[in-house]
């Protein structure tokens, strides 16, 4: 058993943030037969684009991660439909160590909960790696393994969709380990492509 923590990195490279303007507003302008200006003047253009609710022109741009997290909130996350995801496969994969991710609200790796909880992972991959033993296959011994357990997802939507995603599993109701993981993808895009997520 592996206890690991929840993270991501990009899948592809996203263009220049310049160039994702220029062509956002390129697409926009489209709309209102308009030239292009300086890109600062894009930047605002863009900036009342949003505050006025158009945003179709934002889905002319894509941004692909590889995610990492538990399967629990890669259930939630799949629920956005517009977007595209390559997940790793439990019907394939026969685990030689089970890989969990640790709960974000577990500090104290000594207390009760995290005692417990270590504990539930511990029995789950023992009784998965005993029902190989006995001849099940990989997508047979997976019924046993908890929600905590590793998985990875390349996850590609565009910009319009990525915002209608963290806006919602960043909100006060929304799980505790997806607002971490959103709020860690938020800060990225918000530091990389200010136009598009300040005002998330």
């Amino acid at each position: 058993m592996k206890i690991v923590q929840q993270g991501w990195t990009w899948h592809t490279l996203p263009m220049p943030y310049k160039d994702m303007v220029f062509s956002i507003s390129r697409a926009a302008r489209n709309c209102y037969n308009s030239d292009l200006k300086s890109f600062e003047e894009e930047e605002k253009f863009i900036k009342n684009l949003i505050k006025r609710g158009h945003h179709s022109p934002l889905e002319h741009i894509s941004l692909s991660l590889l995610i990492t997290t538990n399967r629990r909130v890669s259930h939630e996350l799949v629920r956005h439909r517009l977007a595209s995801y390559s997940q790793s496969s439990q019907r394939y994969i026969r685990y030689d160590e089970v890989e969990f991710i640790e709960p974000i609200w577990l500090s104290d790796e000594k207390s009760n909960d995290y005692l417990i909880w270590m504990d539930s992972c511990d029995n789950c991959e023992t009784d998965y790696k005993a029902l190989l033993l006995l001849g099940w296959q990989p997508q047979q011994a997976g019924e046993v393994l908890n929600n905590s357990v590793k998985t990875s997802i390349v996850t590609t939507c565009n910009l319009r969709e990525w915002r209608h995603i963290i806006k919602l599993r960043t909100a006060k109701d929304a799980h505790p380990q997806m607002v971490a993981l959103m709020t860690s993808i938020l800060n990225t895009f918000k530091k990389e492509f200010p136009v598009f997520f300040e005002d998330i």
